[in-house]
């Protein structure tokens, strides 16, 4: 991960014990969160805070020589928990169902590709068992299984693997209620 994504910020202010024309300044370094902090490290106070000191020489927050129209917008990073609470309501409604429906095709599928090399007079003398599992013997194979997954989607029963799933990720009373979305907010 690039550390000028890490929102790196070093401040310089001076303490009021010492005079403001004197040429020691205590440096106060807020470290972000994917900096690890002190405790997690082996480093001791003056090693953890030279290595924190340098990255902070090296990080620079707005770049002067950088024109306005060649700056990159401020993106939103969303933490691994967070993600994973996101990813949750997709599982549930409709990709939970194509992946376990997807599984269980390559599991028919490979089981089906041992049982012919088990069977007597069509495998090796040695008993190994090799499947193919090239890209080029696998296209044609997931092409027919994405057509399959459509159609199990689009039948009753998948219809209703769907309702289910918008029920558990809480779609379905959203869609039930008279609702309006706040104004402002797209």
């Amino acid at each position: 991960m690039s550390l000028f994504r890490c929102g790196f910020t070093i401040q310089r202010r001076q303490t009021p014990e010492q005079p403001e024309n004197s040429e020691d300044i205590e440096s106060e370094q807020s470290v972000p969160a994917c900096f690890p902090q002190k405790e997690s490290t082996s480093l001791g106070d003056v090693e953890y805070n030279a290595v924190v000191s340098s990255v902070a020489d090296i990080v620079t927050t707005e770049s002067s020589t950088a024109s306005s129209s060649r700056k990159r917008g401020k993106y939103t990073h969303f933490s691994a928990e967070i993600r994973a609470k996101i990813g949750k309501y997709a599982n549930l409604t409709v990709n939970g169902e194509a992946k376990r429906f997807m599984k269980d095709k390559f599991t028919t599928w490979y089981s089906e590709e041992v049982q012919k090399q088990i069977t007597p007079g069509n495998g090796d003398a040695n008993g190994e068992v090799n499947v193919d599992l090239r890209l080029t013997a696998l296209k044609p194979l997931h092409a027919s299984w994405l057509v399959d997954l459509y159609n199990h989607l689009s039948s009753d029963i998948g219809r209703r693997h769907i309702a289910k799933g918008w029920e558990k990720a809480g779609i379905a009373q959203l869609l039930d209620e008279s609702f309006s979305l706040p104004r402002g907010s797209i």
